[in-house]
Parts: C-alpha cells; sequence; structure tokens
C-alpha cells in the first residue's frame, strides 16, 4: 500500500534516516550512514557563508516537529490495540489525513512487516519505530536549540517564535496522549519534549527582560498546577494550560536548562533564574508582579505540595515525587533557595515546606498510604537530596532563621517524631539502597554544617543523631557508611573542651571498634596467594 504525504522531500528523508537510525533491524552500516547524515544536516553544514544560520535546516525540523505532533483521535492507536476492531482501526496509519501521523505512515511505508498483514503485533512494532524516530529527532533538535537558539532569535526572530509555539504544541499533545495512555515510550518523549521547551524558555529574551522566556513558561505552569488543585491562578500569559506532570516536568527542567548554558557564568545564570519578573503588560514592563522564576516556582511547589502530600493514588503519588524532584534542581541551582527558605515558605494552613519535608522522612510517612513501593522510595530519596542540599547551602548561615530550623530539625529526631530514624528504618526493611545512603548523606551534612552546635549537645536531639551515625557508620553497604566520616573529620577540628564529653574519648573509643571492623579481613580470610 503506497503512502501519499503532503511533505517535503527534506522532511522526507531526514524522517526516513531517523527510523533508519532508531529502528532495531537496521543493520549497523545502515544506522551508521543514516547517523552521519542526521549529524551532518542537523549542525547546519550546509549553512551559506553570509549567515550563521541555515533557516532551511530550522524551517524543516518546525515542519518535521507539526506533522509529528499534530493532535489526531489515533495518534497512538495502533499502540494500545488489544481487539480485532482495534486492530482494524490501527490501519489508520496508513490511511488517515495527511497532516496527522506522518512519521508513522513513513514507519510503515519502510516497515520490512509492510507486505505482511496489518495486525496487532505489526502495529505496536510500527508505532515503536516511529516513536523511536520522533525521540531522536526531537533530541537532535533540542542539541541544535542549545548550539543556535540564541543566534536565531537575533537574526530570524519570528522564526524563532514558530519554533517555541510548535514545540509548546508538541508538549502538549505528547502530555495529553500520556494522560491517556502509559508506557516508556510516551514517558521518553514527554520528557525529551518538555527539555526542548525548556531550552528554548531560558534562551529567550527582550530587551527589558532577559528572563522573559523563563517567566513566559514558569507563570503558567504555576496557574496550571493550582487550578489542578482548586487554587487561583493569575492567567498571566496568553499560553495554554498545561496538565500538573508537564508543568512540574517544565519546572523541573528549566533551571538544568539554564546552567546548560555556556554563554553565561554560573553568576549570571543563577540571577537570571532570581530576577524580577519583565514579562511585558499592558501597561509596560511590570517588574513588581510575581517576583521572579523562583518566587513564582517556590509557590507553586508549596501547592503542590501541600496537596499532594496526604496521597490518594498514584497519579497523586507521582505528582508529589515529580514536586520534590522540581524542588531538588531548583535548590542546586539556586542559592536563595535555603534552609531558611524553606522555614519561611508556609501553605494557608501554617505548615512550611520544611515541616512537610520532615513529615515525609518521618513516622508520619510510614502512615501514609502509598501506591507503589518504588513511589514510596521515591519520596524518600528526593525528600532527603532537596533538603539536603539546603542544609549544604550556607548562605544563610549565622542567621536567626536557619537556627530555627536546625533547632526544629534536631528536635524532630527524637520519639515520636523519629524524623531520619523511622525511615531509616523502612529503608533498612525493604532494602532500598538508594534511599539509605540518600539518609546518610542528609543526617551527615546535617551533623557536618552544624558541628559546633551538635558538639556541645545542648539542643535535643543531637545525642539521637550521634547515635544515628554510628549506626550508619557500621553498615554493611560501604556507600551508607562513608559520607559519616566527613562528621568525625569535621569533629576533631572542635577543641575536646569546647565538646559534650561524650564525644570525646568515648565517641572515638566506639568509632576506633567500628572502623577496624569494617578494615578487618574476613574470618575466612588466609592469605592473598
Amino acid at each position: 500500500m503506497e503512502v501519499s504525504l503532503v511533505i517535503g522531500t527534506l522532511e522526507r528523508q531526514v524522517i526516513e534516516a531517523a527510523l533508519v537510525t532508531s529502528r532495531p533491524t537496521s543493520t549497523t552500516q545502515e544506522r551508521s550512514e543514516a547517523s552521519i547524515q542526521l549529524e551532518r544536516w542537523t549542525t547546519g553544514a550546509s549553512a551559506s557563508a553570509a549567515s550563521s544560520i541555515d533557516t532551511a535546516c530550522w524551517e524543516a525540523y518546525i515542519n518535521i516537529i507539526g506533522i509529528s505532533f499534530s493532535p489526531s483521535d489515533d495518534f497512538f492507536s495502533s499502540a494500545h490495540t488489544s481487539s480485532p476492531n482495534q486492530s482494524r482501526q490501527s490501519s489508520k496509519i496508513s490511511t488517515g489525513s495527511a497532516e496527522s501521523n506522518v512519521i508513522e505512515k513513513i514507519a510503515y511505508a519502510t516497515s520490512p512487516s509492510k507486505q505482511q498483514p496489518l495486525s496487532i503485533l505489526t502495529g505496536q512494532q510500527i508505532q515503536k519505530d516511529a516513536n523511536g524516530a520522533k525521540l531522536l529527532l526531537i533530541t537532535l533538535f533540542c542539541n541544535k536549540i542549545r548550539r543556535e537558539y540564541c543566534s536565531l532569535e537575533r537574526e530570524h526572530l519570528s522564526l524563532a517564535r514558530r519554533v517555541f509555539e510548535e514545540l509548546v504544541n508538541a508538549l502538549l499533545c505528547v502530555g495529553n496522549a500520556a494522560h491517556v495512555h502509559q508506557g516508556r515510550d510516551l514517558k521518553a518523549l514527554l520528557g525529551a519534549c518538555s527539555t526542548t521547551v525548556a531550552a528554548v524558555a531560558v534562551r529567550t529574551s527582550i530587551q527589558q527582560a532577559p528572563n522573559h522566556g523563563i517567566m513566559n513558561v514558569i507563570l503558567p505552569c504555576k496557574d496550571s498546577v493550582s487550578a489542578g488543585l482548586g487554587a487561583a491562578g493569575n492567567a498571566a500569559s496568553d499560553m495554554p494550560s498545561f496538565s500538573p506532570t508537564v508543568a512540574l516536568k517544565l519546572m523541573a527542567d528549566i533551571p538544568g536548562e539554564a546552567q546548560s548554558r555556556n554563554d553565561m557564568t554560573t553568576t549570571d545564570i543563577e540571577a537570571l533564574l532570581q530576577m524580577p519578573n519583565g514579562i511585558p503588560s499592558k501597561q509596560g514592563i511590570d517588574f513588581a508582579n510575581n517576583g521572579s522564576a523562583t518566587d513564582a516556582v517556590m509557590e507553586a511547589l508549596q501547592i503542590t505540595l501541600s496537596g499532594y502530600i496526604s496521597g490518594g493514588g498514584e497519579q497523586q503519588d507521582a505528582l508529589l515525587c515529580l514536586t520534590l524532584g522540581a524542588l531538588t534542581k531548583w535548590a542546586e541551582a539556586c542559592k536563595k533557595i535555603t534552609l531558611s527558605r524553606l522555614l519561611e515558605s508556609t501553605n494557608e494552613n501554617g505548615s512550611s515546606i520544611l515541616q512537610q519535608l520532615v513529615a515525609l522522612l518521618s513516622s508520619q510517612s510510614q502512615q501514609r498510604q502509598w501506591y507503589t513501593a518504588n513511589h514510596a522510595e521515591d519520596g524518600i530519596i528526593k525528600s532527603a537530596s532537596a533538603l539536603k542540599i539546603c542544609i549544604d547551602n550556607t548562605s544563610d548561615f549565622g542567621t536567626q532563621s536557619r537556627r530555627s530550623a536546625v533547632v526544629s530539625l534536631l528536635a524532630s529526631i527524637a520519639a515520636p517524631t523519629g524524623f531520619l530514624v523511622e525511615s531509616f528504618k523502612t529503608a533498612e526493611s525493604q532494602q532500598w539502597e538508594e534511599a539509605a545512603v540518600a539518609l546518610s548523606n542528609l543526617a551527615s551534612t546535617l551533623a557536618r554544617e552544624e558541628i559546633d552546635e551538635i558538639s556541645t549537645c545542648r539542643l535535643p536531639g543531637c545525642a539521637d543523631l550521634i547515635e544515628l551515625l554510628l549506626e550508619l557508620q557500621a553498615h554493611h553497604i560501604h556507600n551508607v557508611a562513608v559520607p559519616v566520616l566527613e562528621v568525625w573529620l569535621a569533629l576533631q577540628d572542635v577543641p575536646t573542651s569546647d565538646r559534650h564529653p561524650t564525644l570525646a574519648a568515648p565517641l572515638y573509643q566506639q568509632l576506633t571498634e567500628v572502623i577496624l571492623n569494617r578494615v578487618a579481613y574476613p574470618s575466612t580470610f588466609i592469605s592473598w596467594a
């Protein structure tokens, strides 16, 4: 069956090369030749000497993205057929409108299975091939954006705007499909589309507002997650509303993409994420509205953390883990997200982000009904990682708010809250090594950064933390035990006269036994020979 498509020759050649490169049935030689062809085309080797931008390549990519992610009822039908009737519907791969499912049609036209009757299995394989090609193309386009988008915006502004619009449409399309269907292919495509939109956003600016693109994404994302939980939004721009999953993924991708800019220093990138909102209003540039991107993100994450912390199903657990992941990435990128900031960011009930993170790492979390063990483990890992980064950030060191946060954390370690202690017991019982390592890193960072306070044992919880650290030091898993060594190295710099008596000779006697037991040869060891 021949496929008739309204598509340019160049676009078709590129799609076919992407299919050959990603298709498992291609030979090594075929894959190598197609990959070289794609790379040469994407890097713009054919650009004219008069311009650094190959506009034909950008136009072709815009067209490919547009026809690859056009919303249609049968967008993913062939990958989810389960009955004879649905199998017949999957023939839409080769018959639908010219604007929809183009890569699926080309995948069918060039498939080794083309001569076989279209069945559930062949339909699924064709969809898998098409998704692989889409993922490859969106990844190549993202790399091109990172290299050239700033120049494109300066030299061809209208073309740059079309890139952004087409990518947002693609993200909405994949996000809607992922909301209906599950699968690794869709998850990978959603992640790639989100990253690519973020790559454009952090490189989009106007003269008065270098953060124009970032704010133009962050504010609609904030409104989207607010609307998803019934909270009021601001309708900050003309951008469409995203699903909560897409909005959280997009917010999480912004800081990493900002940090990937090699034309800016680390200081400039941090300033970009924290400068006041400069989206043009009807009266001009409004620098007061909504604060910075960091402010908007923290407000949005406070809303979602409060909304999903109690659980309620798989979707709520997944969104909670996405929230924690986004918080971790923003904390890594912005020095203003400190332990003090976590304490001061409160919801309408007066509960702070810090309190909610503590709850997720304490006995309270054990009472929460997690939908799957994977979500429960991921919740521990991401909560611990976000909190560790904020404790490690000492830009608020010496402030009363940081001290209050530290006092609160230490007091929470003792029963009945069991901060760190209860989550570590859970990690041990479930054999979650990565979670145990994350908790060891968190406990060690808290003790190391606040060693002057903890070494005196004057605050409630200090002795409980030392007890936990000794347990972690004796742990049989190397990566759980190693972070604790930094605590003892920090402690040795505190004069013994300034320490609590139990943290002098008695502690080091215990440590000597623990460490000697770890380095001793096993009882069955005879010799190296």
